[in-house]
């Protein structure tokens, strides 16, 4: 009897009669039978969800034999590890803690020769520039000081001897030779201007500034506040970036000349002002290169002011007032 017919054939109105203790007794009778086989043989065992997961735990027992199977490769859990200890230090940046981080950052990126671990290093130290507003000047000098380190660049390449030549590869590259060169130091100067931290951060801002117009068409069609802040934000941060490298001598006011060239297509006019007033009213223009700037004064006063919101205005004012 299961329990659906008990319930069914149970008289409710009088349930002391004898027909409903007949009942209940009939019940517990076959449940005892159940639960007495259910211990010799518990019954989700005959289940067919219980069968594929028998067949998986035998087949996983089975595997295991072979460790190699269901642990990650060495050099894996070595990048794993390492870039993990990359975002921990680049997290404790404060003013107290900034030479300590430092050197154990160097000596973190010393610990392996796969060259995605600098890769790493400037996809995290560039986000960290662009979000964490208060430290992006002792960012920059973190990338500076270790981007200076020749003993890094060293690490990341083997250098060999060929036909009384010398020669060198990336770690894990050996398709690609540089060279030839006179002697050893000739092939570190030369991996230095390769692999150079500073010469890769540059490569990923110009990356950047590419996918600025993709930032914007992610912004229009997010909801979310803070997402939209994010993408907002590393449409913005790329030009905050560009003030602090030029005011540390690290780019040339043609690089920003170039860039504020491009602004000025106004593919988006309303962020491209933005963008223009950040690099405008930051970079300190000296009087003697204002004139380098005319072409911006020209198409600002050609705009229709009447079709810009009152921000767009104020910040052409400015720029205007600042040229």
């Amino acid at each position: 009897m299961s329990l659906q017919i008990l319930i069914d054939s149970f008289d409710i109105k009088s349930y002391n009669n004898k027909n409903n203790i007949h009942l209940i007794n009939d019940f517990i009778k076959k449940y005892e039978i159940i639960r007495d086989n259910d211990i010799k043989k518990p019954v989700f065992t005959t289940t067919q969800k219980y069968n594929r997961y028998k067949a998986r735990t035998q087949e996983f027992k089975k595997n295991k034999e072979n460790k190699n199977i269901w642990k990650p490769l060495s050099h894996e859990n070595d990048i794993k590890r390492v870039e993990s200890k990359i975002k921990c230090n680049l997290n404790k940046i404060n003013d107290d803690v900034y030479k300590p981080v430092l050197k154990d950052l160097k000596k973190t990126l010393l610990e392996i020769n796969n060259i995605c671990i600098l890769e790493y290093f400037i996809k995290i130290i560039y986000d960290k520039i662009i979000f964490d507003k208060k430290f992006q000047l002792k960012y920059i000098n973190i990338l500076n000081e270790i981007s200076n380190n020749y003993k890094l660049y060293e690490n990341y390449i083997d250098i060999f001897s060929k036909n009384k030549n010398i020669y060198y590869n990336i770690c894990g590259d050996k398709k690609n030779i540089n060279g030839p060169f006179k002697n050893k130091n000739e092939a570190l100067e030369h991996s230095f201007a390769f692999l150079n931290l500073n010469k890769m951060f540059i490569l990923k801002l110009q990356t950047e500034f590419k996918k600025r117009y993709t930032y914007i068409e992610q912004i229009e069609k997010e909801k979310d506040d803070e997402t939209r802040y994010k993408l907002k934000q590393r449409y913005i941060g790329i030009f905050e970036v560009l003030v602090i490298l030029f005011k540390n001598k690290q780019i040339l006011l043609d690089t920003i000349l170039i860039i504020t060239k491009k602004i000025l297509l106004f593919k988006n006019i309303n962020y491209d002002i933005e963008c223009l007033h950040i690099l405008i009213t930051k970079i300190n223009i000296e009087n003697k290169n204002k004139n380098k700037f005319e072409n911006i004064k020209i198409k600002i006063e050609s705009l229709d002011f009447k079709l810009l919101t009152s921000r767009i205005k104020f910040l052409c004012y400015d720029i205007k007032d600042i040229l």
